[in-house]
């Protein structure tokens, strides 16, 4: 519910970005809480959208994200 009242704060954690963020090697510091996970990648992914002039919310990054997962299904089917 966060990333839809706050779409320039919190992130979706949806398969695909679970997928995406495989593919990255990304992983949280372990020992953590599931909430502080989630917080230090919604930190994570805000610093990558500074650094992308196209995408201004984790919301467009969602879709981004979602876009690239399916190229690489179809790809590879």
């Amino acid at each position: 519910m966060l990333c839809h009242f706050y779409p320039t704060k919190y992130p979706l954690l949806n398969q695909p970005v679970k997928d995406w963020l495989k593919l990255k090697n990304y992983s949280a510091q372990r020992g953590s809480t599931e909430g502080n996970k989630y917080i230090e990648l919604a930190r994570k992914m805000r610093d990558a959208i500074k650094q992308n002039q196209e995408i201004s919310t984790l919301a467009e990054l969602d879709v981004v994200i979602w876009r690239i997962m399916d190229d690489l299904q179809q790809r590879s089917a």
